[in-house]
C-alpha cells in the first residue's frame, strides 16, 4: 500500500513535491555564481589599490631621502652644484630621482634673495619641493 494512501489531495500534492526541482537548483547556482564574481573583483580591486599604495610610499622614500641628502649639506655647495640626479635602492628597486635648486624671492618683490633657495626634487611626476634658507651658517627649511 502506498504511503499517500490516507492522505487528502492537498498532502499528496506536497508530498510529491518535496525537495528541490533540477531548475531550482540551477538558478540557485547562478545566482551564487554572480555573487562569487562580485565579491572575486571587489577582493581583486582592493588588491589593486593596495599595490599602488605601496608604489607611492616607496617614490615618496625615495624622495624624502634626497631631500634630507640635500638639507643636510652645505647651503652654498647645494646652490652651486644647482642640479642632479641620485639612485636609490628601495626593496630590491631602483628610483631615480632629479633635483634642482635657484635662488628664490621670499617676499614675492620680485628680488631673488641670495640667502634663499628653492629645492624641488622629482620622480616619475611626483615633485617635492622646500624652501632652504641659509641663516648664518645655519640652515632653516621652510615648506
Amino acid at each position: 500500500m502506498s504511503r499517500l494512501a490516507g492522505k487528502s489531495r492537498s498532502e499528496r500534492r506536497c508530498a510529491r513535491r518535496s525537495g528541490f526541482t533540477l531548475v531550482e537548483s540551477l538558478i540557485s547556482i547562478m545566482i551564487l555564481g554572480i555573487a562569487a564574481t562580485g565579491i572575486s573583483v571587489l577582493f581583486n580591486s582592493g588588491l589593486m589599490a593596495l599595490n599602488q599604495g605601496e608604489e607611492v610610499l616607496l617614490y615618496e622614500s625615495a624622495l624624502r631621502s634626497q631631500m634630507e641628502s640635500l638639507i643636510s649639506r652645505p647651503f652654498q655647495e647645494v646652490l652651486t652644484e644647482a642640479s642632479g640626479s641620485q639612485d636609490y635602492v628601495i626593496q630590491g628597486v631602483t628610483y631615480t630621482v632629479q633635483w634642482t635648486a635657484v635662488n628664490h624671492d621670499l617676499n614675492g618683490d620680485g628680488l631673488i634673495e641670495p640667502d634663499a633657495m628653492l629645492v624641488q626634487a622629482s620622480l616619475d611626476g611626483r615633485l617635492v619641493s622646500v624652501i632652504l634658507v641659509d641663516d648664518g651658517g645655519r640652515l632653516g627649511v621652510m615648506p
